[in-house]
């Protein structure tokens, strides 16, 4: 990934996935997924479809002046978000300011939508030092430079 940024959120409905008392028939994220697809779709992102991804959540690609874009939602304690701009090559830099642009974008959005609250959100730095463990209060209000 050039770069990935990491959210943990609470949504104000329901989103429990659907289990049958032995297995998951539904993970839970589906709905929390496609809300955010909308969301993106009305910032005037293209977006694809939400995909299962089993135990992993839910998943989906978006793109911004041709360039892809990448969301997966997990039931992790609260919700997991993974945002990323997925490859490894990026010399003039494009993939990163779009990215960065869509970070300031939606973190408007969210804060402006009263579906979601305690909105918390973390670098990878955190998120491999367990800063994002329950209880931990070291997530921003703001997404992180």
């Amino acid at each position: 990934m050039i770069a990935s940024k990491f959210i943990y959120l609470v949504p104000n409905f329901d989103d429990e996935g659907e289990w049958d008392d032995h297995d998951w028939i539904e993970y839970p994220g589906r709905i929390v997924a496609g809300v955010l697809s909308e969301i993106l779709q009305g910032l005037g992102y293209k977006v694809e479809a939400v995909d299962s991804e089993g135990p992993k959540g839910w998943e989906f690609s978006f793109w911004d002046q041709g360039v892809q874009l990448w969301m997966r939602v997990g039931a992790i304690e609260d919700f997991l978000i993974v945002l990323g701009a997925p490859g490894w090559l990026d010399i003039f830099g494009r993939k990163k300011k779009v990215f960065t642009r869509m970070i300031e974008r939606l973190a408007a959005a969210l804060a402006a939508d009263a579906r979601f609250g305690n909105i918390r959100w973390y670098t990878k730095q955190q998120m491999d030092a367990g800063e994002w463990e329950e209880g931990s209060m070291s997530g921003r209000d703001e997404p992180p430079a």
